[in-house]
Formats: C-alpha cells, sequence, structure tokens
C-alpha cells in the first residue's frame, strides 16, 4: 500500500534523443560539495558512503594483491577518491574523467588541496597511452552511461585500452519479448527539473561485451537508491531493475 504513494521515477517519452544540455551545472553548488567532501575526507573516520553509485566498491576490491589504477569514468565528483584512499592509501593511483568544466576544477581542487595519486585525464582519455602492466586497470563507469548518446561507441575507446576489469554500476537494465536494445526515459524524480535517460537491454549489452572478449563476472542489484519506484512501469518488462554489472576480460 506505501508504495502507491512513493515518488513516481520514470515515465515514457516521445523523444528519440536525449536533449541538448539534459543537465544543468552548478559551478557553486559544485564546488561547496567538493569543500564538503574534503573536509569530511580530513577527519580521522571512515568516509561517508551515501552518495557512491556502488557503495561496496572498497569491499570489491579488498583482497586484491596488486597496486589498482582505477579509471573513474563520469566521476562527477571526488567521492569514489576520497572513499577509496580511506581504505587503500598508496595502493590506488586514481584518474578522474568527466566533462571539461569539472575537469578543470577538480584538477585546481587537487593540487590546492595537495592530493596525491590523483590523475585527471582530458578529452578522448589523451593522458593514457597504454595500461600499466603489472597493475591492476578498472574502469568504473558509475551511473553514468545512461546519458550517452552512443554508449557503445563510447565503450569501445574503453575496451581498446584492454583494462582487466569494467564495471558499470547504478544502471537501468531489462529483459523483454520486444527486441528493442535501448528505451529513452524522463526521468521525473527531481522535479521540476526533468531529465532524461536511456535505460538498456541486458542480453544486448551482454552480447556487446562478449563479442569484445569480455565476460560477465558479476550481477548484481543496485541499492544506492533506496527510493527507487519502478511500479508505474515494471509490468511492461519481464525483468527490470538498477544493477551492478562487473565484466573481466578474457585471456588472450
Amino acid at each position: 500500500m506505501f508504495s502507491l504513494f512513493k515518488k513516481k521515477y520514470f515515465d515514457y517519452t516521445n523523444l528519440k534523443k536525449i536533449p541538448k544540455n539534459n543537465y544543468e551545472f552548478d559551478k557553486k553548488e559544485y564546488l561547496k560539495n567538493l569543500e564538503i567532501s574534503f573536509n569530511e575526507f580530513k577527519k580521522k573516520k571512515f568516509f561517508n558512503k551515501r552518495n557512491l553509485s556502488y557503495p561496496n566498491i572498497a569491499y570489491y576490491l579488498r583482497k586484491e594483491k596488486k597496486k589498482i589504477d582505477f579509471y573513474d569514468i563520469g566521476a562527477n565528483d571526488l567521492d569514489n577518491y576520497f572513499h577509496l584512499k580511506k581504505k587503500f592509501q598508496k595502493k590506488i593511483r586514481y584518474f578522474f574523467y568527466d566533462q571539461e568544466v569539472k575537469s578543470i576544477i577538480i584538477e585546481n581542487f587537487s593540487k590546492k588541496n595537495g592530493l596525491k595519486n590523483i590523475y585527471v585525464l582530458k578529452k578522448n582519455f589523451n593522458k593514457i597511452d597504454k595500461l600499466k602492466k603489472n597493475n591492476l586497470a578498472i574502469f568504473f563507469l558509475g551511473s553514468v552511461i545512461q546519458y550517452l548518446k552512443d554508449h557503445k561507441k563510447f565503450l569501445k575507446k574503453i575496451i581498446y585500452l584492454k583494462p582487466k576489469r569494467i564495471m558499470i554500476c547504478g544502471n537501468i537494465f531489462y529483459r523483454n519479448k520486444i527486441p528493442s536494445k535501448k528505451i529513452l526515459m524522463k526521468q521525473l524524480n527531481m522535479k521540476p527539473q526533468i531529465y532524461y535517460q536511456f535505460f538498456y537491454n541486458i542480453e544486448d549489452f551482454v552480447e556487446f561485451f562478449e563479442k569484445n572478449n569480455y565476460l560477465l563476472v558479476l550481477k548484481e542489484k543496485n541499492f544506492s537508491d533506496k527510493n527507487l519506484n519502478l511500479s508505474n512501469i515494471k509490468s511492461h518488462f519481464d525483468e527490470i531493475d538498477r544493477y551492478n554489472l562487473i565484466f573481466e576480460k578474457k585471456n588472450d
């Protein structure tokens, strides 16, 4: 009964493409949130995981013996960096990749505050020549691919670099009798702003990775948003939910 009164998250749209300026960027608010996270990080206590798209990331990596090169694609902020540095200290090299306006802010913020082992990547990954062979290279895409016009074209740029693992976390995937590969939806939970994002057919998504020499090694539900409500559209699909998918490269 309670679910009937929960906020509606998504609905259908007649649009075929994500509109330009789908997300507004508030520089003042962005800097304010960076400072809040940084001040929390400086305290001698565990960094709060409330804003992470994959809150269990440190637990997932806890048994790794190699040094980790963590590529945070569509990172938005430094919350993953702060969280991982609390757990792994010098074992992590962190790479930030996002829109240019955010990259410039993060680069200046990192230098100003003396943050170590953080590297800001520019457009088209032009700071990546090749991945360090002795390190575990992980590309992490936390709740980001749903805003891409062509997710496969973008993912191929990552696959070309041959990282050991690619983590796709906090995205909505569906299984359906209708053979659609993706569906554009309206995002309503942040009204009065209305945003747009893609839902992806999980079978097509996994098949794409298999064709590119990557196997799905973990599929689990993502509970980072406890208020997620799909009740108004759930009956239209055989299966639909927010998932974490982890792919691992096959041995050559």
